[in-house]
């Protein structure tokens, strides 16, 4: 007597992920098509100015999703909050990836600088005037990445940070445009240096 053939499970269709899971390329397209514009921002956020001149945040975005496509099978969630969480560490890994490729030691020198220069507490570090085209360019590399640290910092730590370093402003000038005595810009102030401290420390490590 012949046996009966065995055959695969059916794909319950009516659950995308379950169907992009199994190999849908028009599911896992709609399911992932409403995130792409957050993704996106999320890529022109994460990648620095430096790292924009040499990878787009679409060709970052795209790498992602044929990245999520193929491991697509090992994806657990049964939401579109699960999903776009996942989605968002793959961009992030891939940033991270493009910057150690693009930028690597030169980058994390630029870091050490700055370190450096908040350490000595000095206004001179981080406006530094230039006179030679060397010196201008390291000014320049160091001030795209201070300026991409500033903006990852609560809005008054950024306002007394620039107001120090970029416009070398007296604590006492500080205090009268942000409305406060000059002990607590400086006690703001030494907050925002260590804090400054920690996000550049978080990403020399390796």
């Amino acid at each position: 007597m012949e046996q009966p053939k065995l055959r695969a499970p059916l794909v319950d269709l009516a659950d995308p992920f379950e169907a992009a899971r199994q190999g849908s390329v028009e599911q896992f397209g709609a399911l992932v098509g409403g995130l792409r514009d957050y993704l996106l921002l999320v890529a022109h956020r994460e990648l620095s100015p430096e790292l924009r001149a040499k990878v787009s945040p679409s060709d970052v975005l795209q790498e992602t999703f044929m990245i999520a496509q193929r491991k697509m099978a090992s994806f657990e969630g049964a939401s579109e909050e699960e999903l776009l969480a996942w989605l968002r560490g793959i961009l992030l890994n891939k940033i991270h990836s493009a910057e150690q490729r693009y930028l690597g030691a030169q980058a994390r020198d630029v870091r050490r600088e700055v370190l450096l220069d908040l350490s000595r507490g000095g206004q001179d570090g981080l406006a530094a005037n230039v006179d030679s085209p060397s010196r201008c360019a390291m000014a320049a590399e160091r001030s795209v990445v201070v300026d991409e640290y500033l903006r990852r910092l609560p809005h008054e730590y950024e306002t007394v940070l620039r107001l120090r370093y970029w416009e070398q402003l007296p604590l006492e000038e500080i205090a009268h445009r942000m409305h406060r005595s000059t002990d607590a810009v400086q006690k703001l102030w030494f907050r925002a240096v260590e804090r400054m401290k920690r996000e550049l420390n978080r990403n020399e490590r390796p």
